[in-house]
């Protein structure tokens, strides 16, 4: 979800209905992400939780093929 939700719209754009949705309730959040084009930029929270999900998924497919 995580990844939908953040990452490819940041990437590959969202609909503008819900791109300004997103600009009223993430206005005032950290990010430090370049911007592309008119795309949203995941905030500094969801860019953390979006490594520790990844840090997460490879240590988990490091141990079930242990």
């Amino acid at each position: 979800m995580h990844l939908f939700t953040w990452w490819f719209p940041y990437f590959f754009g969202y609909p503008n209905n819900i791109r300004t949705d997103y600009e009223k309730y993430f206005k005032r959040t950290f990010k430090f992400l370049p911007k592309i084009k008119d795309h949203i930029i995941p905030d500094a929270e969801h860019v953390g939780v979006g490594i520790l999900l990844t840090i997460t998924l490879l240590v988990q497919i490091i141990f079930v093929n242990h």
